[in-house]
């Protein structure tokens, strides 16, 4: 399961509605930022890695693509086993884990450096991080912020009759 999220220039459109003809020059610049925004916040959601392993942290990426008018950015992680962000974003009930492809389990206890050799193993779970809905909670606050202010701003100059 590929874990992602998009953030398109349209958000602004949905919540500014009439505005948004003389505002979408703004809301596509201020989509790019946010869009920023977003990476860093989902960077800063995601749990650390053990030492000595890649930090998946450092392996979400932010591209740009673009639908005529509508600037489209997509959050993605381009860690290797795409099942384990859904594991970290959903966490994980109590589970036995088997061998897959071989008769036994191999692995080395980071804590201990000790080498350990068995048919399966017993995890307890993972607790869920929920590093994209946190995001996207953060982000639709942001978004309706940022029109607030646009929409003062506006206001402002309407009033001034600098418009």
């Amino acid at each position: 399961m590929k874990l992602k999220f998009s953030i398109d220039s349209r958000i602004f459109e949905r919540k500014l509605g009439s505005l948004w003809k003389r505002l979408t020059p703004f809301a596509n610049l201020k989509a790019r930022d946010f869009a920023r925004i977003g990476l860093e916040k989902v960077r800063g959601y995601t749990p650390e890695t053990r030492p000595g392993r890649t930090d998946i942290r450092d392996l979400w990426r932010l591209d740009e693509s673009r639908y005529g008018k509508v600037l489209e950015f997509i959050i993605h992680n381009i860690y290797p086993n795409e099942d384990v962000l859904a594991f970290f974003e959903y966490g994980t009930r109590a589970h036995r884990i088997e061998p897959v492809k071989a008769q036994i389990l191999h692995f080395i206890i980071e804590e201990t450096g000790e080498e350990v050799f068995t048919k399966n193993v017993f995890h307890p779970g993972t607790r869920p991080w929920r590093m994209v809905e946190k995001t996207r909670q953060d982000l639709n606050s942001l978004a309706t912020q940022w029109v607030e202010a646009t929409i003062r701003e506006v206001d402002r100059l309407m009033r001034e009759g600098l418009t």
